[in-house]
């Protein structure tokens, strides 16, 4: 699944930027769910701008909620409840 996420990001354009997060996402999710050490998906800054500039609004609340749980998954609690709230003001 890590070589398909990755191999999605060579294909997708790059303007489809909420499918490119995803693709992103998912790789560094299944790396630390795995046990390897690979790159993680970016903080807040760039790849919240790119699920705002998709227009993508639930991806939008999504993506600090996947964060925290990568966070979690990596024992860095603190981080994690800083995604989880977030996603909380952003759903307000």
């Amino acid at each position: 699944m890590i070589t398909q996420a990755l191999r999605a990001l060579e294909y997708l354009p790059s303007d489809n930027l909420y499918s490119r997060f995803v693709a992103k996402l998912d790789g560094g999710r299944l790396r630390i769910v795995c046990g390897e050490n690979g790159p993680r998906p970016a903080g807040h800054s760039p790849s919240l701008i790119h699920c705002q500039a998709s227009g993508n609004v639930r991806g939008t609340f999504w993506q600090p909620c996947c964060l925290g749980e990568m966070d979690e998954l990596e024992n860095r609690l603190y981080q994690a409840v800083e995604n989880y709230r977030h996603a909380l003001q952003f759903a307000r």
